[in-house]
């Protein structure tokens, strides 16, 4: 297509979307579409939450635990006790199971726990202290955020009301068709 196709292509594009616009009212310019009246309000959480009544439950439960927030330095000893557990209970675990098979891994380095499970996928496990979470991206079920609850001492995920041990064992059960059991012992807080 030549320049002049395109000019006049777009010219006529133009000279339609305006007159159309200004007969129905709604345009206040006539050269763009985005100038329109009738467009979405401008985005807020409540907006998003009335549009999607699933996410308000979730962010409505993720709040319920958030409540017993507690301070930055508590948070740190009780994630750090975690990552410290998780990393040697995947340690037994692969050195037990797949000592010969390279493909399966894990390390833990600044704050970023990596479980590596050959073809089944890799699990990424990290501290978020901004929001004093976990966050577990896993090749099972996706990512997940878990946020501490004092009153029943467990990791526990906002979105799903699932603990983070059960979840892992759970799933890493059904990846490596083993009966994997992790537990955590309940922080001193």
């Amino acid at each position: 297509m030549t320049r002049l196709m395109t000019r006049r292509l777009v010219g006529a594009c133009r000279q339609r979307l305006s007159l159309s616009s200004l007969a129905a009212g709604r345009c206040t310019r006539t050269m763009t579409a985005l100038s329109c009246q009738n467009r979405r309000p401008p985005f807020s959480r409540e907006n998003f939450l009335m549009r999607t009544p699933q996410l308000s439950m979730s962010f409505s439960a993720q709040a319920s635990h958030n409540a017993e927030a507690f301070d930055e330095k508590t948070y740190h000893t009780v994630a750090d006790e975690t990552m410290d557990n998780l990393l040697e209970q995947f340690e037994v675990l692969l050195d037990d199971n797949y000592q010969a098979d390279a493909s399966f891994d894990v390390v833990y380095n600044s704050g970023v726990l990596t479980l590596v499970l050959g073809d089944a996928g890799t699990y990424v496990i990290n501290k978020q202290p901004p929001n004093k979470q976990i966050w577990v991206s896993s090749p099972k079920s996706g990512p997940k955020r878990f946020d501490f609850s004092i009153a029943k001492h467990h990791w526990i995920c906002g979105r799903t009301d699932e603990i983070l041990e059960d979840m892992l064992s759970q799933e890493l059960s059904d990846i490596l068709r083993l009966d994997v059991q992790i537990t955590l012992p309940d922080p001193d807080i």
